[in-house]
């Protein structure tokens, strides 16, 4: 299995804790058996490669790790983007490395070349585009951003979004529904939806014991992708990624992070 994604750091108070798309697919995937590669950058700073001594990890070096903050007003969350590691581009990948069976494709800061949905045969894709969704500015303050969907809805087996990521973007939402081979949209603790072939069914949230919900959106379409890969059936995937993402939901970091 490859990921591709930045590894990063969230600011805590007091310190660091490791994120990204990929950091929390990586473990998920290596909790289930799977081999696991990830194609990532981050600065000597990067604080958890302990964490990923499980994989084979390659890292197109910068200067500096990419960094998130959220910090909580009285209007909602406002995140800011504190550093940023390099874009990831297909020529990285190294070429020595197996074809994979199963690849998730998880930007977190629109780090990551389109281009990559061109460059798998007889995988399973999975596209988490949470972080082509944003922009920020010069003081970093993340916001939306218009994208193009151009052709990689129609190339990725599994689309998996938020409500959240698709906030205000109905034009964008309705266009993934019609296109988009699977596409998952999850709700939190109101469940996911799964949409194929202009069909939308819902699926109910597992009862889980709340104490981190960072991560849980990556660790259910990771854990989507690989029971689809296993089983073929859309339902049975369903039931079983909803299942790992209510666990991983009461650990409070990746690092005591265990959903088998």
């Amino acid at each position: 299995m490859l990921l591709i994604g930045h590894l990063c750091h969230d600011v805590i108070p007091g310190g660091y804790k490791a994120g990204g798309a990929a950091a929390y697919g990586a473990m998920v995937a290596h909790q289930l058996g799977c081999r696991v590669h990830i194609l990532t950058s981050h600065g000597p700073d990067f604080r958890f490669s302990g964490l990923f001594s499980f994989a084979k990890v390659q890292v197109v070096p910068a200067p500096a790790t990419t960094c998130f903050e959220n910090i909580y007003t009285e209007e909602g969350r406002v995140q800011f983007l504190r550093s940023r590691a390099a874009a990831l581009k297909a020529e990285a990948l190294p070429r020595h490395w197996p074809m994979p069976d199963i690849v998730v494709i998880g930007p977190i800061a629109d780090e990551v070349d389109f281009k990559f949905v061109d460059c798998f045969q007889e995988t399973l894709l999975c596209v988490c585009p949470q972080g082509w969704f944003r922009q920020w500015d010069e003081q970093g303050r993340v916001s939306p951003k218009s994208i193009s969907l151009k052709n990689w809805p129609e190339k990725a087996e599994v689309l998996s979004v938020s409500d959240e990521d698709l906030a205000g973007k109905e034009a964008v939402e309705s266009e993934l529904r019609q296109r988009a081979k699977r596409l998952l949209i999850t709700h939190g603790a109101d469940g996911a939806e799964l949409i194929m072939n202009g069909n939308t069914r819902h699926f109910a949230a597992k009862p889980a014991r709340l104490v981190e919900s960072t991560g849980a959106g990556d660790v259910f379409a990771t854990a989507f992708a690989i029971r689809l890969w296993q089983c073929g059936d859309e339902a049975e995937a369903m039931d079983f990624a909803l299942t790992i993402a209510a666990k991983s939901v009461e650990f409070a970091s990746l690092e005591e992070l265990k959903v088998v």
